[in-house]
């Protein structure tokens, strides 16, 4: 589908291949670019058009026609980012606490967001939430690739979804 591939090593760099592999070029040491060496790389995504989005340094970037753009909503470690495969504008940022964040226009603008999450079917998993009931753990969020604005999130002791992205 495409010749174009990103690599990511962490700490060690972020590499892009335009030719399918036959040559590579590090391409997060340029200006404005996260500095892979110094900071952790914590997640990567690509939408639909070839945008590469990175959390590294404990922030937000983006790699689009070969220039970077740092996109974070605010300084807060940052651990995962979701696109919406519908709507490539509709980004899910997610800090390293739980908490989500999102932006409906590509990175430009972003709100906090709050969430609720509820056990009762399984009520030893409740203690995986704090006294507040918004915070849960973490490993990986995606949106699902068939059911429109049906965000994923899998967690230590399990794997839930959202019954309103909204």
């Amino acid at each position: 589908k495409t010749k174009n591939i990103y690599v990511t090593v962490n700490q060690e760099g972020i590499y892009f291949s335009g030719d399918a592999g036959a040559s590579w070029n590090r391409i997060d040491n340029v200006s404005g670019g996260p500095n892979i060496g110094i900071g952790n790389l914590e997640d990567a995504v690509i939408d639909n058009s070839g945008t590469f989005y990175v959390i590294a340094q404990e922030s937000l970037f983006k790699y689009d026609n070969a220039q970077w753009t740092e996109i974070a909503p605010y300084p807060h470690p940052f651990q995962e980012i979701a696109i919406e495969p519908f709507n490539e504008n509709r980004l899910y940022l997610i800090h390293i606490s739980g908490h989500p964040t999102r932006s409906l226009d590509g990175g430009d603008n972003w709100e906090y967001l709050e969430q609720t999450i509820t056990a009762t079917d399984v009520p030893w998993l409740q203690t995986t939430i704090d006294a507040s009931g918004s915070w849960i753990s973490h490993g990986e969020v995606m949106f699902d690739p068939v059911v429109p604005g049906r965000l994923w999130l899998a967690q230590g002791v399990g794997v839930y979804r959202t019954t309103d992205i909204n």
